[in-house]
């Protein structure tokens, strides 16, 4: 707050904008005082956007999307069959690691995996943002998980999604109903909800490349 209060004192005509990604679990205990001291809020968890109105807060926006110039299809081979990209979380390598002990050719890349000493030989690395979109466009699956905070969290829209979409790769999503009301499932996404039925539905599609590929197709048209 000091730092907002110098920002002020030194460019007194300029305004102050929050992005909030994760109020899923941070609106009651932080970003909901936070809001107090911007000029305008920028959410990413439209659930939310009645609980900033509630708190009297009117200069509240929803931003949703993707940044087309940085994620876009590359037209590459499929190198990889199923691939998670992003940090690790406990619900995350629970996925993971039942992938992995049921034969899954599974590979991870992000930060934090290090501390997965029996994870290491899937684990890739840490990747730029020019690598990011080029694996996400080499890969048969892209999962994405929707748990937000530590992975206990409530479920939420993650911004893989829609990244993913505009590489026009088939994405596997952990079920979050907020989805189904901008893509259709099973034509434009594919959603699981428990480790069961993640690991069928690899199954299934990696064996059904034409029906993978035009969900792919549907779900890059329908991210655009």
């Amino acid at each position: 707050i000091e730092t907002i209060y110098a920002v002020r004192k030194a460019s007194p005509m300029s305004k102050l904008i929050n992005f909030a990604g994760d109020d899923d679990f941070q609106f009651e205990s932080f970003t909901r005082y936070l809001s107090n001291f911007f000029d305008a809020q920028i959410l990413y968890q439209i659930d939310f956007l009645k609980k900033y109105h509630n708190d009297g807060f009117r200069n509240v926006f929803v931003s949703m999307g993707v940044n087309l110039e940085q994620y876009r299809f590359l037209n590459l081979p499929k190198k990889y069959e199923v691939v998670f990209i992003g940090v690790p979380r406990k619900d995350r390598a629970s996925f993971i690691r039942y992938l992995v002990k049921n034969k899954i050719n599974v590979k991870i890349w992000g930060a934090g995996w290090e501390k997965y000493p029996d994870l290491a030989n899937i684990w890739g690395g840490y990747l730029n943002p020019e690598n990011l979109v080029k694996i996400i466009n080499e890969s048969k699956i892209s999962l994405s998980f929707s748990k937000g905070g530590t992975g206990n969290g409530t479920l939420h829209f993650t911004g893989r999604v829609f990244e993913t979409g505009a590489c026009k790769s088939f994405q596997l999503i952990e079920f979050y109903e907020g989805y189904a009301k901008l893509f259709k499932n099973d034509k434009e996404i594919v959603m699981f909800k428990n480790n069961k039925d993640l690991l069928d539905k690899i199954r299934y599609y990696l064996k059904n490349d034409k029906e993978r590929d035009q969900i792919a197709d549907n779900g890059y048209n329908r991210t655009l």
